[in-house]
């Protein structure tokens, strides 16, 4: 069986090598009733170190993990799964830990779920020994790697591994493989206000139209600009288009035409709005200063690079 087929690519890089002659049945042989051996059986009964094997485990005996990050699963998706299930059996094992009488699940709730739904005794399962930061960080892989994630619950999960875990992206992307720059551009809609992020989440908003706002430093600008998207069921190219046209406003007046701080906080606003970041200018001397032009990845610096030479 191919560990990377059997578990995922992001979440099987997180799971110790079983070897491949600890699993010399195809999973689907796990999953019938009609042939269940005796000695699996006895596997799972009276273990005596089954760690990182494949195992049949009654379903009865394996219990959600509590404080799971995705606790909704869609009805609909599930009953399809199950279908599946009932014609094929379970194709990838679940990931689980003992606890206590039982096993608790680190990954693949929504198998278990599909599996009772579709009438199943037993469950093929992977053991695994880890600590609670380890399951933790499992779990939110596992998270991740679900096709309904919306852009928003993703790019969460992406900063909570960030957080808790102290990733850096480029460490982060080979956990989840991803590309740095797809792990990049998902942290950066966290950058978007609170507000649109929401409408993002219930899918008022695209995640194309959430990307093109990201160009407005301004949250408050976003904002409005996310309703009038919403209002006039505006594409993805005509938001890019306005908010283009936002970022060309007319011509500030220089220092030298306007006096006080009023002058330099015009040019702060206009600055931000080009650049799509945020951006400070720091007077030093009457006519000397520093301009300070935030970057949050390698990816944005780089977009920042290309917006400057092109003027």
């Amino acid at each position: 069986m191919n560990r990377k087929n059997a578990l995922g690519r992001g979440l099987g890089a997180l799971i110790p090598s079983y070897g491949e002659e600890k699993v010399d049945k195809k999973a689907e042989n796990f999953t019938s009733p009609q042939k269940l051996s005796t000695s699996a059986e006895e596997k799972v009964e009276n273990p005596v170190d089954n760690t990182n094997k494949v195992l049949l485990l009654p379903l009865s005996k394996v219990e959600p993990r509590e404080g799971q990050p995705r606790v909704i699963f869609e009805e609909e998706a599930l009953q399809e799964l199950a279908e599946s299930i009932k014609q094929h059996g379970v194709l990838q094992p679940i990931l689980v830990s003992e606890k206590d009488d039982h096993y608790e699940i680190i990954a693949g709730e929504r198998r278990w779920r599909a599996a009772k739904l579709a009438g199943l005794a037993k469950i093929p399962a992977i053991l695994g020994k880890y600590d609670e930061k380890r399951i933790n960080e499992l779990a939110l892989i596992e998270n991740i790697q679900r096709e309904n994630l919306n852009p928003i619950e993703e790019a969460q999960a992406y900063q909570q591994l960030v957080d808790e875990y102290h990733l850096k992206q480029d460490e982060l992307a080979k956990r989840v493989s991803k590309s740095r720059a797809a792990v990049a551009n998902s942290l950066r809609l966290l950058k978007l206000d609170e507000r649109v992020q929401a409408m993002v989440m219930e899918g008022s908003l695209s995640e194309g139209h959430a990307r093109s706002l990201l160009a407005v430093a301004d949250k408050k600008d976003q904002l409005n600009l996310a309703k009038e998207i919403c209002e006039k069921k505006l594409s993805v190219r005509d938001t890019e288009r306005l908010v283009k046209r936002l970022g060309e406003a007319p011509r500030v007046k220089t220092p030298v035409e306007l006096s006080g701080q009023a002058a330099y906080d015009e040019l702060t606003l206009k600055l931000r709005r080009s650049l799509g970041t945020k951006v400070n200018i720091r007077r030093m001397e009457e006519t000397k200063g520093q301009l300070i032009i935030d970057y949050y990845s390698v990816e944005e610096l780089e977009q920042l690079a290309e917006k400057l030479d092109r003027g």
